[in-house]
């Protein structure tokens, strides 16, 4: 079910009239049934019109969090809870290929071995990756994104950087398609991503990483913020 047009301008302003403070913009939660894709036009139709601060054109770097375990986490929702290990095998040495952040939070991380894992958390459960899987979930959220941003570099399997300056001609604006971009992805997959923007690739990366998961962030190459 679609909200109907004049709910979705009234998200569209929210994005475009927040405060961009550096914390992200979190939409109401009945976005999640609006079609993505003109959620994101009239954002940017809302912000065209917004003063250019940094004098540059934006990309952004958008990540999903936690890829195959969140994938893993929607086929199975009874891993959502528990500490969770993609890829790796306790009885060897090879190395996972992701965890969950409840998992994470015993200080589980990617490369670590499967072994030493376990060690950390004896409680925590491990799952054979399923990359075919996880390539469609990828397919279906870089089909989304490019109906927003038609000029994307892909990275990997689960992130890449925007060609943000395609879509709105000025820094703010940018910030409110990220938001935007987020918001589609959810929708379409029930999946998270991080995004940071600035006004280059080095910097609108590091934005992205230090606001894990799933928040918009922007920096820029002028100033620290």
């Amino acid at each position: 079910t679609s909200i109907t047009v004049a709910e979705t301008m009234q998200t569209a302003e929210l994005f475009a009239k927040a405060k961009l403070n550096g914390d992200g913009i979190v939409p109401p939660s009945s976005i999640g049934d609006a079609d993505a894709r003109a959620v994101a036009e009239a954002v940017v139709a809302c912000t065209g019109g917004a003063p250019d601060r940094s004098g540059q054109k934006g990309f952004g770097q958008a990540h999903l969090d936690a890829f195959f375990a969140a994938v893993e986490e929607l086929e199975n929702p009874d891993l959502r809870e528990r500490p969770l290990d993609v890829g790796g095998d306790p009885r060897s040495r090879r190395d996972d290929s992701t965890a969950n952040y409840a998992a994470r939070s015993f200080g589980i991380h990617s490369a670590m071995s499967a072994a030493e894992a376990l060690r950390r958390c004896p409680s925590a459960v491990f799952v054979r990756p399923r990359h075919m899987l996880y390539r469609q979930y990828s397919r279906v959220v870089w089909d989304t994104v490019g109906e927003i941003v038609p000029r994307i570099e892909r990275t990997g399997i689960d992130e890449g950087y925007l060609d943000l300056g395609t879509v709105v001609d000025d820094f703010t604006g940018a910030r409110a398609v990220a938001s935007a971009i987020q918001t589609a992805v959810r929708a379409k997959t029930s999946l998270t991503c991080s995004l940071g923007v600035g006004t280059s690739k080095v910097v609108c990366k590091i934005a992205s990483d230090r606001r894990k998961p799933g928040v918009s962030r922007a920096g820029s190459s002028h100033r620290p913020r």
